[in-house]
């Protein structure tokens, strides 16, 4: 009996031909015939680009400026059709200890006024741009956004955001991540690693 091509999500099965190297059409082209499956192929990060992930990240350090508070922003721009995941948020103080508010802007169009390089972590991505906007700011007010998580940081010392995978945040389109110092006129060191990829279409609503 002839089989065709049931399951319409290709990076699946783009990723086993990868992984196995498999030959020919889709090696999984069908599904169970009763509820039979079995996800998790993200096994390792070498393995995360066959799955269509690109990785990226950026460590930043943003400088004092007397009367305002250094910040940061990921955007992911409305329309785009990609999803982020931020992996790794490492926040650095330096001299004086300050708290650093992780919030969520939910429906956002706007960055701040500074736009450093971003970095592809895998070469087989080739150069290929984050659609993520990272961008950072000490000259600005802080904007009125939705905190989820507050981090306090000691004088020359370190926190990480992010320790576990279920703690990694998402930014869907229109939506973006920002970091925000308490302190006015502090200099704030920060690193966010973060992966993209498009959105199937049953993943859109």
């Amino acid at each position: 009996m002839a089989r065709f091509n049931e399951i319409l999500v290709g990076r699946y099965s783009r990723s086993l031909q990868k992984l196995l190297g498999i030959k020919g059409g889709a090696p999984a082209p069908v599904f169970s015939t009763e509820l039979g499956a079995h996800f998790h192929l993200l096994h390792g990060r070498e393995t995360h680009f066959h799955q269509g992930w690109s990785l990226y990240g950026n460590s930043i350090q943003i400088p004092a400026n007397v009367g305002f508070i250094s910040q940061a922003k990921l955007r992911n721009p409305a329309g785009s059709n990609v999803i982020i995941v931020v992996e790794k948020i490492l926040l650095v103080a330096v001299t004086t200890g300050q708290e650093v508010d992780v919030s969520i802007a939910a429906a956002t169009a706007t960055d701040l006024t500074s736009f450093p390089a971003t970095i592809p972590i895998d070469s087989r991505q080739g150069i290929q741009g984050s659609t993520g906007i990272f961008s950072w700011s000490n000259s600005i007010g802080n904007a009125s956004l939705l905190v989820i998580l507050r981090a306090f940081i000691p004088p020359n010392d370190q926190r990480d955001v992010i320790l576990k995978d279920h703690e990694e945040i998402l930014i869907l389109p229109g939506g973006g991540l920002a970091l925000t110092g308490n302190l006015a006129g502090q200099q704030l060191n920060l690193s966010m690693l973060w992966r993209e990829r498009f959105l199937e279409e049953p993943e859109r609503t």
